[in-house]
């Protein structure tokens, strides 16, 4: 629900905060100074803003949580396995601060390019790891995160697209960015909460089926 609430007060920001003499505003909607620090800390358009946090925090507590599986592990591959998750969670925390995959220089950037796919595979891959080892709900939650991370990466394509060619200049591209943010902290979600549960049939010694 906050993810929810964010993304469309972002698209609201978005749809009100045209203003024709700043080229960084999108059309549509009536003049207002886009630049507003409280306009601009909503908008996930605008980077180290609110949901950009939340996302990070999102990532962090899943590097945590990963972290505390691997600790729980009967086999040394599964809790190198864990670690690699909880070190790949990590890495995307800090991106989502500090926008490093940005600053690389430019000639390693074509390396990067797929970046936002990365964690759409990653998050399959776990997904595909908790279908085979875990019991239902965990792995559809898992599973389902995954999907949201791929279409997080496709909504950054489609906005790519539009920018591309309208020169950065179009509210779909806006929308698009918002609707990424949004499938990217639902994806984190999930993968997040899977992870819980199996953190709680730990602790509970329970089947996982039976954790509500």
């Amino acid at each position: 629900l906050v993810a929810l609430s964010l993304t469309l007060t972002s698209e609201i920001v978005n749809a009100i905060s045209y203003n024709p003499g700043n080229p960084e505003t999108y059309p549509f909607g009536p003049t207002f100074p886009r630049k507003n620090v409280y306009i601009a800390w909503l908008s996930m358009d605008q980077p180290h803003t609110l949901p950009a946090f939340y996302s990070a925090l999102l990532f962090f507590f899943g590097a945590v949580l990963c972290i505390v599986l691997a600790s729980r592990g009967d086999a040394v591959w599964r809790r190198g396995c864990w670690i690699v998750a909880s070190l790949f969670f990590a890495s995307l925390s800090v991106d989502k601060l500090y926008l490093l995959h940005t600053k690389i220089p430019l000639e390693f950037k074509t390396l990067f390019e797929p970046y936002g796919l990365l964690g759409g595979l990653f998050a399959v891959g776990i997904g595909l790891m908790a279908w085979h080892f875990f019991p239902s709900p965990a792995r559809k939650w898992v599973g389902a995160g995954g999907v949201w991370f791929v279409g997080s990466w496709g909504m950054d394509r489609l906005g790519e697209a539009f920018a591309g060619r309208y020169s950065g200049h179009h509210m779909l591209a806006a929308f698009a960015g918002d609707a990424e943010g949004l499938l990217e902290m639902l994806g984190t979600i999930g993968v997040v909460y899977g992870l819980m549960l199996c953190l709680e049939r730990g602790r509970s010694q329970t089947p996982i089926s039976d954790v509500p």
